[in-house]
């Protein structure tokens, strides 16, 4: 689901809570923690339980760069619901504004100027015309009533009125959205009016909002960035033509300076010196290849700038067209190596002393913010009088893999070895009206935000990918040590519901899991717990406009890490499926032995039929319940299953 979707149904649902006032406080609770840490375009999205019991519910969107400003200072973009204001019966002011708050304390910073060109109208003129002078003038005494903190005006009336709408419900419960002419209008109509007052918003504030060159999801960028901070080494599997190869064009683009290696994989590569060449004997040279040469500037840049190395990306094209358990196995070995840890133990290492000395740089000059290096090596060579390359090569921490796949019958597939060791990211082709709507014609949310533009911007973001400690200085890249995540583990509460009163700490939820994937020859290890963990922590804790909420990074990384593990035959798999979803993720009365329908995902729910029914499943964690759903699917039809 889009940003712009998901902004349509937080609008539905608050809509509907506050047609229902029976129900406003419970609806409004739950979709406070559906929608928790939720992020529209550069702006966080506040107050959805909040703003009861007070004349004028609200939604604001509020500056994910600027924590400091609150709903009650300053201006930002705001929605604004009378539900107490009746124009003809049954329906309602919807007003999209600029909020401008009376407080007395209001943040001088938060200020920003009126839209250039646009005439200067407030919220109280809009509704003085449409209600007529007497009869507003009416409802601003009744809510200083309710409101005793303003002696001065309705609150948000002194705002900027971008547009007006009418909202209500028809006698069958739909929604019904009008304009101020009586004409039936379309959500969308509402979020095009947001978006300009937000567009115009985050100019002035001087915030990059990154359009996305590709269809994908925000979030499935988000994931690769943070899935990539965590582990070098990504998996991006799916369809021909979902934007794989897109995806790391555009990540690369966003770094200053950053090297990237396109390495298309033949099905001839056999083992490693399909990748780094060979020693000719007839020849006495040594045979090199792009990839080396990319490895040795990769090191070389590392150990002469340290934290200002800049990242060296490669890309395996088609990875599993050879066996990846072959030619790449002496990289998968030391990938999970591990890495220097002082200056005095990479020189008592002779090999690696070579190793610098083969690349013209002195040992007894190396710093401790450059020694990082993996403490195995991979041969190259025995040969004595060879200068370059060197006999061993030792990886540097700012070398980064990546490896599309696509599967079908001219590919292998992958063995737990590699899934292990590698996050694997899976692509989807989603809804081709969102496409339209928010790609070709660029209104919705293929779009993340970054810092405000220029060298600021640059530096936040290559800082916060290699880990660069703010005290030392040294850039940690890819290297973890447990007092980096431990907390995580119990700081993190699990929830199998939105609506549940029970929650266990992440750990214990883990271990619960991996104690049912046993049983049925599926655990995972302490290197997959540790990453997992990781994980959550980047994708949680990280640069604020690339964060995902605690629900969405742990349901991403269960996709990530622990499901591409699973496959096998109906009589293996579809117990276990039936036992994780309703023991895990509290999912009853749905029959894996008779989904009839690949599942799909529509206003975050999990679609699918069962057994001739239409069933939807409401959970924190979609994507994981989705795929399990996916797999069960492919147990009822082909009698086998697996992630790919």
């Amino acid at each position: 689901m889009g940003d712009r979707e998901k902004l349509r149904d937080i609008l539905e649902e608050s809509i509907k809570a506050i047609l229902d006032n029976q129900k406003t406080k419970q609806v409004f609770e739950v979709l406070y923690e559906k929608y928790k840490g939720y992020t529209y375009k550069c702006l966080k999205v506040y107050n959805l339980e909040k703003a009861l019991g007070k004349n004028v519910p609200f939604i604001a969107f509020l500056p994910i760069y600027n924590s400091e400003i609150k709903p009650w200072e300053g201006i930002y973009p705001v929605l604004l619901f009378y539900p107490n204001l009746p124009i003809q019966k049954g329906k309602y002011p919807l007003v999209v504004a600029y909020g401008v708050n009376e407080d007395e304390n209001k943040d001088e910073n938060a200020q920003i100027s009126w839209p250039k060109g646009m005439k200067k109208r407030t919220v109280e003129d809009c509704l003085s015309k449409l209600l007529g002078p007497n009869r507003f003038h009416k409802f601003k005494k009744e809510d200083k009533k309710v409101d005793k903190r303003s002696d001065k005006k309705i609150r948000y009336t002194n705002s900027y009125c971008k547009n007006v709408f009418l909202f209500g419900m028809d006698n069958s419960g739909n929604l019904i959205i009008e304009d101020t002419n009586g004409n039936k209008v379309s959500l969308d109509s509402v979020v095009n009016a947001l978006d300009e007052v937000i567009n115009d918003y985050l100019d002035i504030l001087n915030y990059q909002l990154i359009r996305l060159p590709l269809y994908i999801s925000p979030n499935l960028f988000k994931t690769f960035y943070h899935a990539l901070k965590t582990k070098p080494f990504v998996i991006l599997s799916g369809l021909s033509g979902t934007g794989k190869t897109k995806l790391f064009e555009n990540f690369t683009n966003l770094f200053l300076n950053s090297k990237r290696l396109f390495l298309p994989v033949r099905p001839d590569f056999r083992d490693s010196k399909s990748l780094l060449g060979f020693y000719n004997p007839i020849q006495q040279k040594y045979q090199k290849t792009k990839l080396l040469d990319f490895i040795l500037s990769a090191a070389k840049d590392y150990l002469l700038n340290g934290k200002d190395a800049v990242p060296y990306f490669i890309l395996f094209d088609e990875m599993n067209l050879a066996r990846v358990e072959y030619y790449f196995a002496d990289f998968l070995s030391l990938l999970e190596s591990k890495r220097f840890s002082s200056v005095e133990e990479a020189l008592g290492d002779n090999e690696f002393k070579e190793f610098l000395e083969a690349l013209g740089f002195e040992p007894s000059n190396l710093e401790e913010d450059r020694c990082a290096f993996t403490s195995a090596s991979i041969p190259l060579h025995s040969e004595d009088g060879l200068r370059e390359p060197p006999k061993n090569l030792f990886l540097p921490p700012n070398l980064y893999f990546i490896g599309t796949v696509n599967v079908d019958e001219t590919t292998h597939v992958f063995s737990p070895k590699v899934l292990d060791r590698a996050f694997t990211i899976e692509f989807d082709v989603g809804s081709f009206k969102d496409y339209v709507e928010e790609f070709l014609e660029g209104r919705g949310g293929n779009v993340f935000c970054l810092p405000p533009k220029g060298k600021f911007q640059e530096e936040k973001l290559r800082e916060d990918f290699i880990r660069k400690d703010a005290k030392t200085t040294i850039a940690k890249f890819t290297i973890y040590e447990p007092n980096d995540f431990k907390d995580i583990a119990t700081k993190i509460k699990f929830k199998k519901k939105f609506q549940s009163n029970q929650s266990k700490e992440l750990y214990k939820f883990l271990d619960e899991l991996n104690g049912i994937l046993k049983r049925y020859g599926f655990p995972f290890g302490y290197r997959v717990f540790n990453e997992i963990l990781i994980f959550i922590k980047n994708a949680t804790e990280g640069l604020k406009g690339l964060r995902l909420s605690y629900n969405e990074a742990l349901d991403r990384v269960l996709l990530m890490k622990v499901l591409p593990k699973l496959y096998g035959t109906r009589k293996k798999l579809a117990p276990l499926i039936e036992e994780l979803l309703k023991e895990i993720f509290a999912v009853k009365g749905v029959d894996v032995n008779r989904v009839e329908t690949l599942p799909t995902i529509e206003g975050g729910k999990v679609k699918v039929r069962v057994g001739g029914e239409e069933k939807e499943v409401e959970s924190p964690y979609p994507l994981t319940v989705k795929k399990l759903l996916e797999m069960a699917y492919k147990l009822s039809t082909d009698g086998y299953a697996s992630y790919m």
